[in-house]
């Protein structure tokens, strides 16, 4: 039902924003996907996502700064974790079609099964981190290798020096392993605050990116750059919502949604303080 109601709102969000532009005259935006696992089973329904996207949409880097126009939609794609099921399914499907992609990868976790905290019923526990060399061998101009941390931790609770550590180290190790610049950086979890948004521009991150939907507006380049989660197993209306911007009011429902929690949090202390008195 949740999914339904998503997918409603959604609906009408592409609507209202489709007029927006005919009124406005607005440029198109880049929206950025990001995936996780694309297991074999899911490998003919990946490939058709992309021809979806190629018929409506140029493919750029994640990191795509320039004028956007009216004449094309731009879209990047993603992938966090660096599953070794993306090596061996998405990119072959990905190269077949000159598309570009980014791969966010956990230093620390290179040929290993997640260690991270994951939901219970997702199969990416099941799906292990790609090794050094098949990484390596998956290097070209059209797959560029960006961080995930080192241990894919909560960076917004561990602590400062730790944080420090998860976001230099991640791209030190990267670097010496791969011999190849590591420039952009995803949050685990997507989780991030102002502290560690400056932690990756003082570490030397051309980007950041979060998990948070945005129409990203490539001229602009800016730092901090918002991502809409697919999967192969989106329908054909939610993925096709999803490459055209139509997710983006979870955005404001995330902001609304910890507006009022932290109002919820303050009443709740004046309230304690008050009996205590």
């Amino acid at each position: 039902m949740k999914r339904v109601i998503k997918l409603a709102i959604s609906v009408l969000w592409f609507i209202g924003m489709s007029l927006a532009t005919l009124v406005m005259g607005r440029n198109r935006p880049l929206v950025i996907l990001y995936y996780h696992a694309v297991p074999a089973h899911f490998r003919a329904q990946f490939g058709r996502q992309l021809d979806v996207v190629k018929a409506c949409a140029l493919v750029v880097p994640a990191d795509y700064v320039g004028d956007l126009g009216a004449s094309h939609r731009l879209v990047a794609i993603t992938f966090d974790d660096a599953f070794t099921c993306v090596t061996d399914i998405a990119l072959p499907e990905l190269a077949m079609r000159a598309m570009p992609s980014t791969i966010f990868i956990p230093s620390g976790a290179l040929g290993c099964l997640p260690a991270w905290e994951m939901e219970e019923d997702t199969e990416d526990r099941s799906e292990a981190v790609a090794t050094e060399s098949i990484l390596r061998s998956a290097i070209s101009p059209l797959v560029v290798l960006g961080a995930h941390s080192v241990s894919h931790p909560h960076l917004t609770r561990i602590g400062h020096a730790a944080a420090w550590e998860e976001i230099t180290c991640a791209k030190a190790e990267l670097e010496q392993k791969f011999a190849v610049p590591i420039e952009l950086f995803a949050f685990p979890y997507g989780e991030h605050n102002a502290e560690t948004v400056m932690m990756c521009r003082e570490a030397g991150y051309k980007h950041a990116y979060t998990v948070i939907p945005q129409n990203i507006d490539a001229d602009r380049g800016d730092f901090l750059r918002g991502r809409v989660s697919v999967s192969p197993v989106d329908s054909a209306l939610e993925f096709w919502l999803k490459i055209h911007g139509g997710y983006v009011w979870m955005r404001y429902a995330s902001t609304l949604k910890r507006v009022l929690s932290s109002r919820g949090s303050a009443n709740h202390l004046q309230a304690r303080c008050a009996s205590d008195a």
